[in-house]
């Protein structure tokens, strides 16, 4: 299947006020291995833009996101996962936007079943967290 839907959000309530989130909904369309293309939208508290942009897989597996939003904002995202036993992984990621500048995140992931997992992580912005992951 080349196609897939995809859904990712974190939400920041400790240390801020009001809460703080931000929503990603995209429609990906796979290329080949390395490189998808993909339209959606981005919803971060009071503001609601479509985004477009590309995937592509750097060598040595480094992951990369290179998009723009409609209100000319551009992204690249740079990420990097290290498995360390069948369930367990840590997993980093950079992140440099022209709005809201430098943001990284580094954590763990405990694979519980195929499609479940805990996460436990610290956001430069956020701070610590944990949270589950569906796969669908």
């Amino acid at each position: 299947n080349k196609n897939s839907l995809r859904a990712e959000w974190q939400v920041g309530w400790q240390d801020v006020s009001p809460t703080e989130y931000e929503v990603n909904l995209t429609y990906d369309r796979y290329v080949n291995r390395f490189f998808s293309v993909f339209l959606g939208g981005a919803f971060e508290n009071e503001t609601e833009r479509g985004i477009f942009g590309f995937r592509y897989l750097l060598p040595l597996n480094f992951e990369s996101e290179w998009r723009v939003d409609t209100a000319g904002e551009f992204r690249v995202t740079l990420g990097k996962s290290l498995q360390l036993t069948n369930n367990a992984n840590l997993f980093a990621d950079f992140e440099y936007d022209t709005e809201s500048s430098i943001e990284w995140t580094t954590g763990m992931e405990y694979s519980i079943a195929k499609h479940f997992g805990l996460v436990a992580q610290y956001h430069s912005e956020f701070g610590v967290g944990a949270g589950i992951r569906l796969v669908y």
